[in-house]
Order: structure tokens, then sequence, then C-alpha cells
């Protein structure tokens, strides 16, 4: 290695053969305004790693879950000191890009394939082709997400939203019945409409919020 060189193991899960796909970064290989392109070795999707104008990284990488690329920015430190990072998926809060240690890397991609397992199987789905075609019917304008992800943290910060254990912090996740608000502490939660923008709009005059516990929920 150059001295001097900083590098990292870059990975994620190709969205065609569900394979992990891991590969080594290094500084150098980004200088002079290149781009690193890490394909699957089935030849049908890739991530790409690249160096902004003001010394981000900037990395894109294909999502298995809601077949889109995710655009990610960074800065250098995280990239390329942390032992392990990773960058999820806003709609399902799934990991899907992976960087770090190369050990470290290998591990979270074992413990992602345990969690999509997990998934199938609540599912009802035995393939990731499967799988993807029910994200497909059901997710959401990337608009409905950002509005009802403001109110939250809105009704939050004003210390608007109820749950059982009343001392609640709160997370959003997408799942096939809705945006499923919930406690991190109790795990009440509630579902948002998200067939529309309208309907995500309409909620923007909710003033508070109660979480239930799941058992509760229609």
């Amino acid at each position: 290695m150059v001295i001097g060189e900083k590098k990292t193991c870059i990975a994620y899960r190709c969205p065609q053969c569900g394979g992990g796909v891991m590969g080594i970064c290094a500084d150098l290989l980004l200088s002079g305004g290149r781009m690193l392109k890490l394909k699957c070795p089935c030849g049908q999707s890739h991530m790409t790693a690249e160096e902004t104008q003001d010394g981000k990284i900037r990395l894109t990488a294909p999502c298995l879950l809601c077949a889109k690329d995710h655009r990610y920015l960074v800065s250098k430190s995280v990239f390329y000191d942390r032992e392990l990072f990773l960058l999820n998926c806003a709609y399902s809060n799934l990991d899907i890009c992976f960087a770090g240690d190369e050990q470290r890397v290998s591990h979270a991609l074992e413990e992602n394939e345990k969690e999509l397992k997990k998934l199938f199987s609540d599912a009802g789905l035995s393939t990731l082709a499967g799988m993807r075609r029910e994200e497909e019917a059901v997710l959401p304008d990337a608009q409905v997400l950002d509005i009802i992800r403001f109110l939250v943290r809105e009704l939050e910060a004003d210390g608007q939203i109820d749950c059982p254990c009343h001392d609640g912090e709160y997370e959003i996740e997408f799942t096939t019945r809705g945006v499923r608000v919930y406690c991190l502490h109790c795990n009440g939660e509630h579902f948002f409409d998200v067939s529309s923008v309208e309907a995500a709009k309409a909620l923007l005059s909710c003033d508070s919020l109660t979480l239930r516990e799941p058992h509760e929920q229609p």
C-alpha cells in the first residue's frame, strides 16, 4: 500500500441475484474526479463511489427492496476511519450500503441476510422477486414519506405524541400496512395511510398522536 493511502471496504446486496458484493476502495482510486464502480458478478447491478469537489464521498447503491438507487454523501473521516457504518433505505429501514473494516462489513452482510430471510418469512414469501413485487405495489411517493416524517418530528418536539409508556422515543418505518410510527421503548404504534400525497397532506392538520399497543390495532 502507498504510504499515506487510506482505504476501506465497501459492500452492497445485489437487487437482482440477492448476493452480497464487497470490494476495497482507496482514496487514490477516487483522486482526480475518478469514480469507482463495484459490480456484482451477475452483471446486473453496481455500486459507485466518487469524491466531490468539496472533499466528501458520494455513494450510490441499488436497493433490493424498492428497486431504486439511493444516494448518500459522507465525510472522508466517516468513510475511511469508521470501523463500520451502515446506510439504509428510508422506505424499508433495511441497510443496503456497508463500509468499514472488511471483517465487520462481512459480518454485517451476514446479519443483513438473516434480516432479509425474516422479512421473507413474515411476508409469506420465499424469493427476492416476490418481495420486490409486493414492495413495488405499495411503496408510497417519496413526498408522502417526507410529509409524515416532518409531522412526526413536529409533534414529538411539541410533546404531542403519547404512547403506553408515556415516555417514548419515536421512529418511523415503511411497512406493507403503511408508514408505521412506533415507540422504541414500549413498541406502541400507529399506522399512517400512504395511498396518496393528498392523504398524507391531510395529516398535517393533526395536532396530536396516540400510539397504541400492537394488539389494540384494528
